[in-house]
């Protein structure tokens, strides 16, 4: 149900999950009692709020001591605990652990990845070609609701709709079916299993045509790639931005990356170079729509709620550091020249003093 493999590779190609090559189940972690109701074991879980055995089983409450515990639960199965030698605590409360340890590592450009449930991994008679429906990305950078920034998986949506007020309401496919007629016909002959392409005066034929079978007349819609589209008065097909059209994403916490592998073990420059896919890494957005095919791109300071010049006025700090580092030590240098020196004086004109007074005292 749970696994995740990236598409366009082999399956020798891929590591699982550092846990379960250190020799884990996935038991270990998400537990349940006879109700089924099984530990998520992500931070603030509600079954983990007056649990600490809960609490343990998260990446904080298994590998961070807590010594607000009065009983200690962390290290379970001797979970290392991380040092982070040299990273800024102001990381911690910006990121999840799963950003810097979680999923792919990031790119130039996001990874298509296939999931068990919506792929059906593993089963016989399913559609294995690397570009089948639905075209799911990862890792993509996105703020949640705590303003934290995690890695999730995302996808595009593409459905037809009826539009009242603020309220979308898809459109069941076999109604669209029977209205569509021979109007999208095309022969899928490699059987990829990828979308056709709509092109406009499609949409805008099946939009009449959804709005006359309509007996309460709302306004038809279509849905995809980002935007709304829809007739206007006058009968021709406009686009817009709309809630219902944005990308939909899940969090993502495995496969879990050794720390060798994890973001930032190389330095600073895994995350704060000038093109890093942290910031900068681009999520093609998916479409039947023939205009947005190729030139329809996002990057992740998009979901994550950052300024992509400020991410890479940041990284150029990060280039001057090693010359501002040997001029801090040629200051130093100079400063400890120029004390050495006036300290030698004055330590001279004590002297001189010492021996006036000793001369007037003798005298």
């Amino acid at each position: 149900c749970h696994s995740t493999r990236i598409a366009h590779t082999e399956r020798w190609e891929a590591e699982e999950d550092i846990h379960l090559t250190s020799g884990m189940l996935c038991v270990d972690c998400h537990r349940n009692g006879l109700d089924h109701n099984m530990t998520r074991s992500y931070p603030g879980e509600p079954q983990a709020e007056n649990n600490l055995i809960a609490a343990s089983f998260s990446c904080e409450g298994c590998h961070l001591p807590n010594d607000a515990h009065e009983v200690p639960v962390a290290g379970r199965a001797g979970a290392p605990i991380p040092k982070h030698a040299g990273i800024p605590t102001l990381h911690f409360e910006r990121m999840t652990c799963t950003a810097c340890h979680s999923g792919p590592w990031p790119t130039a450009q996001t990874q298509a990845v296939k999931t068990s449930l919506a792929h059906a991994l593993g089963t016989h008679t399913v559609n294995r070609s690397e570009s089948a429906l639905p075209h799911i990305a990862a890792p993509v950078f996105v703020r949640e609701d705590n303003g934290k920034i995690a890695p999730h998986k995302m996808f595009w949506p593409a459905f037809w709709a009826r539009v009242e007020g603020d309220t979308v309401a898809p459109i069941a496919p076999a109604e669209v079916a029977a209205l569509a007629d021979t109007l999208f016909y095309g022969i899928d002959s490699t059987r990829a299993g990828d979308w056709f392409t709509f092109e406009e005066n499609q949409i805008a034929e099946m939009l009449r045509r959804l709005t006359a079978a309509d007996s309460s007349k709302r306004t038809a819609a279509y849905i995809a790639g980002g935007k709304l589209y829809r007739l206007n008065k006058a009968g021709k097909l406009t686009q817009e931005k709309h809630a219902a059209a944005a990308p939909y994403s899940w969090a993502m916490g495995h496969d879990v990356r050794p720390a060798s592998q994890s973001l930032g073990i190389r330095g600073c420059g895994d995350c704060h170079s000038f093109n890093a896919p942290v910031y900068f890494s681009q999520l093609k957005v998916d479409s039947p729509m023939a205009a947005d095919r190729e030139s329809t791109y996002k990057t992740m300071t998009d979901f994550a709620d950052l300024s992509g010049f400020y991410a890479r006025f940041f990284a150029l700090t990060f280039l001057l550091r090693p010359l501002l580092k040997w001029l801090m030590i040629f200051v130093s240098v100079i400063l400890s020249a120029v004390l050495l020196w006036h300290g030698l004086h004055g330590l001279g004109s004590l002297m001189k003093a010492a021996e006036r007074l000793e001369e007037n005292s003798n005298g």
